[in-house]
């Protein structure tokens, strides 16, 4: 027996009962119906009207006699209507198995599956949810005063550890009974007691609202100012901190256990509203001016948060970037979006270039569509510029670097990752690599001679290099050797190439070992003509019928180096250093 006598409880608190019960039972799932009283033959449903619920008071049941049956057959009517799959009568009272019939008779012959929840449901919730049965089983706070003293007249003093666990869970009890949709859990330590309000299902506050209502004085042209005008035109997604001195007001509402005017405040700190909205698959399209199409970025997103003007959803590309969208309802108003990114370092190339490219699109962007399942479900206007500006600097450098990087992973076997330091050298170096794979002659940034030992091989030597007049030098390699980031990279006929020029003292010093009994492993050096650089190609890239003249890096902040080509040299001249 839940010991509630529903003849005494009356229809409200009837009402508030199933209603409690089944929001426990279904959490999110299910709603009550303008919050009691019912609307075209549904007082609670589920699903979007997959389960109906019809509520009827009547603690004496439904018998043959009167109208009571005809009122179950025009709401059972009114609810086909919707076209349930359920529909399930609810009294408070034990029905006979004639009046069981009755109600599973109203199915036969159609789709829906008809039931009845009675008093044994109720009694059988009722015993599960202690704190619902205490709330409505006393008719006042006295009555229920007088049935605790009469139990704490057995224990009302604590010896042991076991006596203050009872009295904690006897308080715990006297909380709970207060309210059948809201509780508080408190914590206390070194004296200090911390309450924290706790719904008792998802939809306490669709039955039992509560409002939060303050008034604080902030800086209009702070930071904090602008969060604050954000969380109430679309909701909370962040925290937001206001000191003492700052909160002037504050006061809440709902029901007694909740509502409060002008406690103390110490800090008043607003948190995002927990969420358990699933991450759907989506695409970002960022358009220009134009409204030609600058990119398409897979992404996932939810919504975050709802305010007065509009609201929130929040969009992850990838594992570094997240941007929070204030879609506002009106097309009049406009809204805005807050980025989070980050640190690429250590992130792998193809994973920074998506995140980098997209905050380079979004620099360029005058609005992005958000599309799920392939249908446009909202859009942002960025031709006012709401996002800001200083969050998007620095990317396309990122991402040039990340492209290069992605180029030469899809013809090497090789993987980087997005270096958290990067020198001048090593970024010319990682667009020559992409250069030369791509097939062109690059310009090395530090090499500006050759350097190499004799082979002991002499037979023409001093005839082909042994020269002061400016002449090309080749060295093509089987398997050349690039280092970049920190990898040793294996290059298939990497080729070197310059023209080199000897002064008349290193032409003489060359003679000289040329004149020595044993020359090999005497070291040799071909200085490139002044202001040149080393060329570097690969031979089966390169295309044999062009000058071996260099492309350009193409690097802003950073100089060409080099000399443009005078003359070819000729076919089949190769160094032998």
């Amino acid at each position: 027996m839940s010991g509630i006598d529903w003849r005494d409880v009356g229809r409200d608190d009837f009402e508030k009962i199933a209603n409690a019960l089944l929001g426990r039972e279904y959490g999110s799932r299910g709603h009550a119906v303008n919050g009691r009283g019912g609307d075209a033959g549904i007082d609670y449903d589920v699903d979007d009207t997959k389960i109906i619920f019809q509520y009827k008071f009547f603690p004496e049941g439904i018998p043959s006699e009167g109208t009571r049956r005809n009122q179950v057959k025009r709401s059972f009517k009114a609810a086909l209507q919707h076209d349930p799959d359920e529909w399930i009568l609810v009294v408070p009272a034990a029905l006979t198995p004639p009046e069981r019939r009755f109600v599973s008779e109203l199915g036969k012959g159609k789709r829906v599956k008809v039931s009845v929840r009675d008093e044994t449901w109720f009694t059988d919730q009722l015993s599960k949810h202690k704190d619902l049965a205490e709330h409505f089983r006393w008719s006042s706070d006295l009555d229920y005063l007088h049935a605790r003293a009469e139990a704490f007249r057995f224990n009302p003093i604590i010896r042991n550890p076991d006596d203050l666990d009872e009295r904690l869970r006897d308080l715990r009890q006297d909380v709970d009974r207060v309210d059948p949709d809201w509780t508080w859990d408190v914590h206390m330590e070194g004296g200090r007691i911390t309450r924290f309000l706790r719904a008792k299902d998802p939809c306490a506050a669709e039955r039992s609202p509560i409002t939060i209502g303050f008034t604080a004085q902030v800086d209009s042209a702070s930071p904090l100012a602008v969060d604050l005008a954000n969380a109430q035109a679309f909701g909370v997604t962040k925290p937001v901190r206001l000191t003492a001195d700052m909160v002037t007001r504050f006061a809440i509402g709902g029901p007694p256990i909740v509502g409060e005017a002008n406690p103390h405040i110490e800090l008043l700190v607003m948190h995002p509203a927990p969420t358990d909205a699933p991450w759907q698959p989506s695409e970002l399209r960022l358009t220009g001016a134009d409204g030609q199409r600058i990119g398409t970025y897979l992404a996932e997103t939810r919504p975050l948060a709802q305010g007065i003007d509009g609201v929130t959803v929040q969009a992850r590309i990838g594992h570094h970037i997240q941007v929070a969208f204030r879609l506002p309802f009106s097309n009049a108003a406009s809204g805005s979006a807050d980025l989070d990114i980050g640190d690429l370092s250590g992130a792998p190339a193809a994973e920074a270039f998506e995140a980098a490219d997209f905050m380079v699109g979004l620099d360029y962007a005058r609005a992005v569509e958000i599309f799920v399942g392939g249908t446009l479900a909202t859009a942002l206007d960025l031709s006012t510029r709401r996002v800001d500006r200083s969050l998007t600097d620095g990317f396309s450098d990122i991402r040039s670097v990340a492209a290069d990087l992605r180029a030469i992973e899809a013809q090497l076997p090789v993987r980087f990752r997005y270096p958290r330091q990067l020198n001048v050298v090593e970024r010319i170096m990682i667009r020559n690599l992409q250069l030369m794979l791509a097939g062109h002659c690059v310009i090395h940034p530090t090499a500006d001679a050759f350097n190499g030992t004799f082979n002991g091989e002499t037979e023409g030597l001093a005839e082909q290099v042994l020269t002061t007049a400016p002449h090309w030098l080749l060295y093509a390699t089987e398997i050349g050797h690039i280092n970049l980031l920190g990898q040793t990279i294996q290059v298939p006929n990497l080729t070197y190439a310059a023209v080199v020029q000897l002064t008349e003292d290193q032409l003489a010093a060359a003679r000289n070992s040329l004149a020595a009994s044993d020359i090999a492993g005497q070291p040799i050096s071909f200085p490139v003509r002044a202001g040149d650089r080393l060329r570097m190609f690969i031979g089966d890239r390169f295309p044999s019928d062009q000058p071996i003249d260099f492309t350009d890096w193409n690097l802003p902040g950073i100089r060409q180096l080099g000399l443009r080509t005078a003359g070819q040299p000729p076919k089949g001249l190769q160094g032998s250093t």
